[in-house]
């Protein structure tokens, strides 16, 4: 049976380390079939950056 796709909304300003944790946890996850989908309030810590390059 195939498990159904997740999406993953996730809004952030601002929240740099706290992002780095939380695709570190979603990787480390055994469901795979899943997009993340990372909204950015203009941040100013690099937050758009590193969703950029992940």
């Amino acid at each position: 049976m195939n498990k159904p796709k997740v999406s993953i909304v996730v809004v952030n300003h601002n929240g740099k380390n706290l992002l780095e944790a939380l695709l570190k946890s979603i990787s480390k996850s055994d469901y795979k079939n899943h997009e993340i989908l990372v909204v950015d309030n203009n941040s100013t810590d690099g937050s758009r950056e590193f969703v950029k390059k992940t």
